[in-house]
């Protein structure tokens, strides 16, 4: 990214490439972008709402950790609920 120039107020004009793009709007590569979402002249970048995304997700790093292995936890339960209801129940007959 380079910046190629300035605005009147406290703003910058920039080239930048389509992969330069893509990792600021938090992705590898423009071709991993959805299409309705790749860079296109006019469109605007929200860099402040990634920015504070970015800082509350480094702040509460550990708080987010804890709800991801709720989350697994959780799903584990799940899995075993849905393989419990997918068994097929067998009837026994008993003789006697």
């Amino acid at each position: 990214m380079k910046i190629i120039g300035k605005t009147d107020s406290d703003g910058f004009i920039v080239t930048a490439t389509g992969d330069e793009l893509a990792k600021i709007c938090g992705f590898a590569y423009l071709t991993s972008m959805p299409n309705d979402k790749r860079p296109s002249a006019g469109m605007e970048i929200k860099v402040t709402e990634l920015y504070r995304a970015l800082v509350v997700s480094r702040e509460r790093k550990n708080e987010i950790a804890e709800l991801a292995n709720k989350l697994r936890t959780a799903a584990g339960r799940v899995d075993s609920i849905n393989q419990a209801l997918a068994a097929p129940i067998v009837e026994v007959e008993v003789k006697g």
